[in-house]
């Protein structure tokens, strides 16, 4: 769902022009827009941790001294830690569910 979400609505809002006029005729522009960009961020800050704690893992398997060092073991932790991925998510999802029901809403009240 999100993937349809992330690569189809905004794509559709932001390239079509009546939509993107009946959506600035009820004043949704920026919030769809704000809400759209919330959600692409939380993905992209969900990747770069992810991404560095697994390079940080990584490292301390190679390294053993470095898996005395506090971010290594932050890292680990994190690691183990399904409920950050779990709240990003849904965070993600609601903040493209949200504009796209606005979206629709403002649509067929136009």
């Amino acid at each position: 769902m999100a993937d349809c979400l992330r690569s189809g609505v905004p794509v559709l809002i932001f390239s079509q022009d009546k939509i993107f006029a009946a959506l600035a005729k009820v004043g949704l522009v920026q919030e769809v827009a704000v809400c759209f960009l919330v959600g692409l961020t939380l993905q992209v800050l969900l990747a770069l941790i992810n991404k560095q704690t697994m390079w940080m893992c990584y490292y301390g398997e190679l390294k053993s001294e470095f898996q005395s060092k506090r971010r290594y073991r932050c890292a680990n932790w994190i690691s183990e830690q399904f409920w950050i991925d779990a709240v990003f998510d849904i965070l993600t999802i609601s903040s493209f569910a949200w504009p796209t029901y606005r979206a629709l809403s403002g649509m067929t009240a136009s």
